[in-house]
């Protein structure tokens, strides 16, 4: 896998994970009704998932290229 691949790929998961969706509206929401400590949770929950995401897509992409 080129390095160029591998930049370009990473600058649209950034990208990606930047702009506000269905995550962030979940943590302003939990911000609102539940307080910093169950925010706190849900936030971690969702880079979890995030991380998640991101590592099965490189393995996908990785096993695609060979």
């Amino acid at each position: 896998m080129s390095i160029n691949f591998i930049l370009l790929f990473s600058m649209t998961v950034f990208v990606a994970s930047i702009i506000p969706g269905p995550s962030m509206l979940l943590a302003l929401t939990h911000g609102m009704h539940y307080g910093a400590r169950l925010t706190i949770a849900s936030a971690l929950g969702n880079v979890t998932v995030t991380l998640i995401q991101a590592s099965v897509s490189i393995v996908c992409l990785a096993l695609s290229h060979k």
